[in-house]
């Protein structure tokens, strides 16, 4: 899970890159400060697009795995919180 996250941040960063770049280049520059400034603002978009789709990349891995527990419980009789089941086993 931990591999999958890491290559969908990449990704997310390397196309927020790519697009800030292009971007850049179809605008009308008019200086050097302007040029800096667009720059920099894609940087900083394309990070906040890593991390909205990272985010959204764990929430829907969260999601898939509440309804395989979910799935397991109803169908095949398995405990929806294993771990408190065995602690609760212990008392």
């Amino acid at each position: 899970m931990q591999s999958f996250v890491r290559v969908a941040w990449l990704l997310a960063l390397i196309f927020g890159l790519i697009s800030s770049f292009c971007l850049m280049l179809c605008m009308n520059l008019e200086g050097f400060w302007l040029g800096l400034a667009q720059t920099l603002y894609g940087f900083v978009v394309a990070w906040l697009l890593a991390k909205v789709i990272l985010a959204a990349v764990i929430v829907f891995q969260y999601v898939g795995y509440t309804f395989i527990r979910l799935k397991n419980w109803i169908l095949h009789d398995k405990p929806l919180f294993p771990k408190y089941e065995k602690i609760s086993a212990r008392h």
